[in-house]
């Protein structure tokens, strides 16, 4: 197993991106290639298993993981989708018989989800299964590694959470196209 990421910028990265830091950008690819990777293996387990996608799981464990049914829009902002993605969502769960949709008693014009017997079988192998790859995914890396990684993970998001508050700053910026691409700034 490789202790090296995978993505790597050139050596002379910084010079043909002027104010660019070459360690920020091989972090910030590789946390998305990471993302990716952890994100494709997952749904992979889930279809082959399952035949469900990681947001219809994630809509079986949010209505199971509140006690209650929920309404579409309450799965909607709990997963931070638009209600039209659940309600396609709920389509597909409902046809395989994993959620049912009842009328709401106090509000006929709204419906309530709950979890079916086939549903409930679904998530009682699912989220073991899940923590057990979970597991799997991190053996071998000391638990102070671990602890590390969920530090310097938090701080990376506090400040992706900062600049997402902030008014976008136009993208725009200098290049120095190197002599390697063999397209050199004239002189």
């Amino acid at each position: 197993m490789a202790d090296e990421p995978a993505i790597r910028v050139d050596p002379d990265f910084e010079d043909e991106y002027p104010g660019a830091d070459a360690r920020a950008t091989e972090c910030y690819a590789n946390l998305i290639r990471t993302g990716d990777m952890l994100m494709a293996e997952h749904a992979r387990r889930l279809q082959a298993d399952f035949g469900i996608s990681p947001t219809a799981g994630m809509v079986l464990s949010a209505v199971e993981g509140a006690g209650r049914p929920l309404t579409p829009t309450d799965i909607a902002s709990r997963l931070i989708v638009t209600t039209a993605s659940v309600t396609s969502l709920l389509d597909t769960l409902e046809r395989r018989g994993f959620v049912r949709r009842r009328p709401h008693p106090d509000d006929r014009r709204r419906l309530l989800v709950e979890v079916t017997a086939d549903g409930q079988l679904v998530l009682d192998r699912l989220l073991p299964g899940m923590h057990a790859f979970e597991r799997r995914m991190f053996e071998g890396v000391p638990e102070a590694d671990m602890r590390q990684l969920l530090g310097l993970l938090g701080r990376v998001q506090a400040r992706a959470a900062e600049l997402a508050a902030e008014a976008p700053q136009p993208m725009g910026g200098d290049r120095r196209k190197p002599a390697r691409l063999g397209l050199g700034d004239p002189e």
